[in-house]
């Protein structure tokens, strides 16, 4: 099975995928959440101080837009993430949808840890 590139139209994530993509919610939200349009990496202490870390990429600024339009998903993520409801039940603005969640864990994750 192949991997599967998310993608911004209009400022709406999609994920594409062989049955039609997947909407996972507004890009603002997704930047809001992320608190800015950037993401720097940062090591506390703890992480500094040991040896099989390499740090040297700390300060480093990454574009939040950039790294999801590098991101890439197997199929399994992209059933998990198709079976999430893409909207919150009574229209709570302070929280995000199931779908959104999920990506979010997966964008957050590839900004702390490099994109797979």
């Amino acid at each position: 099975m192949g991997r599967y590139r998310a993608t911004v139209e209009s400022d709406i994530v999609y994920v594409e995928a062989d049955l039609g993509r997947i909407k996972v919610g507004p890009l603002n939200t997704i930047i809001e959440i992320i608190g800015g349009p950037s993401w720097t990496i940062r090591y506390d202490d703890q992480e500094r101080a040991r040896m099989d870390l390499d740090t040297s990429d700390e300060g480093l600024t990454i574009d939040v837009r950039d790294t999801i339009e590098a991101m890439t998903f197997g199929g399994k993520f992209l059933m998990t993430l198709r079976s999430q409801p893409e909207i919150i039940p009574g229209g709570d603005r302070d929280t995000v949808s199931p779908r959104l969640g999920l990506f979010m864990g997966r964008l957050i994750e590839n900004l702390e840890y490099g994109v797979r």
